[in-house]
């Protein structure tokens, strides 16, 4: 009996966990602007721009930067009124599963634009991916030492995706790993694309009334400066 239970309970949580990565929320720019965007791997799917629930941007200095936010019927675009240096935005993803009224859903992005971003000063999301060195130096094909914050402390077991917006599942090619980070918060993900790459984030969480819940956080930029010819 204690087996059953003990696989019911690896079953539900899988379950949960693959419920959780069905769909996710990246800022991609596009046409010249920064588009915030739900979907599943390369499905883009339209939402209630409504949902988007707040969206902040920072200068190469960790100043503030006013985002305008266009909702529009299909998804919700972000207009910096400054050059910023990283932007980040969380959308209210509970419309995606509404008959599961107690689960929290929220899904948090951030893009990173310009070398030499900073970080600390990102007060806005929960979980937070902090790339350890500038991930816009390093290269597709090279690893990228990340580092998670949960309410500013140190996140252990935050599992990362290399390529959420290209795959968006956990699949993974022949040899390769799916890190989790250490007691100190730390791991290393191997930049996957020359473009834009979508790390993604997530770990489960209980709030006090056991309400079971997932963190869920991206980070994108892209793996070499894009030179137009």
């Amino acid at each position: 009996m204690k087996v059953r239970c003990t696989l019911a309970a690896l079953l539900l949580s899988a379950v949960a966990t693959a419920q959780a990565l069905a769909h996710g929320f990246w800022i991609e720019p596009r046409y010249g602007r920064l588009e915030a965007t739900f979907g599943h791997g390369p499905a883009v799917e339209a939402y209630p721009s409504e949902n988007l629930v707040g969206a902040w941007g920072y200068d190469i200095d960790g100043r503030a930067i006013k985002i305008d936010i266009q909702r529009t019927d299909t998804h919700a675009l972000l207009v910096p009124r400054t050059a910023p240096a990283v932007v980040v935005a969380s959308l209210d993803a509970k419309f995606f599963r509404p008959e599961n009224t107690s689960a929290k859903n929220i899904k948090n992005a951030i893009i990173v634009l310009r070398e030499g971003a900073r970080f600390d000063q990102i007060r806005d999301i929960r979980l937070l991916l902090v790339p350890e060195v500038d991930p816009l130096k390093v290269g597709a094909g090279n690893p990228l030492p990340i580092r998670a914050y949960i309410d500013g402390k140190p996140a252990a077991g935050v599992r990362l995706m290399s390529d959420y917006r290209g795959v968006g599942t956990v699949a993974l090619s022949a040899g390769e790993e799916s890190p989790t980070t250490d007691a100190e918060g730390r791991t290393r993900i191997v930049v996957r694309n020359p473009g834009l790459n979508v790390i993604a984030g997530f770990i489960a969480e209980e709030d006090a009334s056991g309400n079971r819940g997932f963190l869920h956080t991206t980070l994108a930029f892209l793996g070499q400066p894009y030179e137009h010819d």
